[in-house]
C-alpha cells in the first residue's frame, strides 16, 4: 500500500510540478478534546485544565482505551482542515487544486 502510495505521489509531482505547501501531523495528546472524547464514553468527564494535568501514561491510556474513536476524531478534524478552511471560499493559501494525504497508524 505504502509503495503503491509512494509511486503515486512520485507521479504527481512529476506531472504538477514540485509542492508549494506540505503539511504533517498527529493524534497530539495536546488536543484535549482527543482525550475528552474517548473519556466520556467511560463516563468521565474532564475539563481542558483537568486533560492538560494528566500525566504522559494517563493521556496515553485515554488514547489505547478506544483507538477507532481516536482514529475517528483525527480523521474529523483533519477533514475540518481542509474542507472548512483550507478548501473554503476564503482561499487561506489559495486555491487548492491538487493534493495528497497519507496516514500512518503508530502505537503509542
Amino acid at each position: 500500500f505504502h509503495q503503491k502510495t509512494y509511486h503515486d505521489l512520485i507521479a504527481m509531482i512529476r506531472q504538477l510540478g514540485t509542492p508549494t505547501w506540505f503539511l504533517t501531523s498527529s493524534a497530539d495528546m495536546k488536543w484535549p478534546d482527543m482525550i475528552q472524547t474517548t473519556a466520556r464514553q467511560h463516563g468521565v468527564h474532564y475539563t481542558d485544565e483537568e486533560v492538560n494535568n494528566l500525566s504522559f501514561e494517563e493521556k496515553s491510556k485515554w488514547l489505547r482505551q478506544n483507538p477507532v474513536t481516536t482514529a475517528r476524531h483525527f480523521e474529523f478534524r483533519l477533514n475540518s482542515l481542509f474542507n472548512d478552511f483550507l478548501k473554503s471560499s476564503a482561499h487561506p493559501l489559495g486555491e487548492i487544486c491538487d493534493y495528497a494525504i497519507r496516514i500512518e497508524f503508530q502505537q503509542n
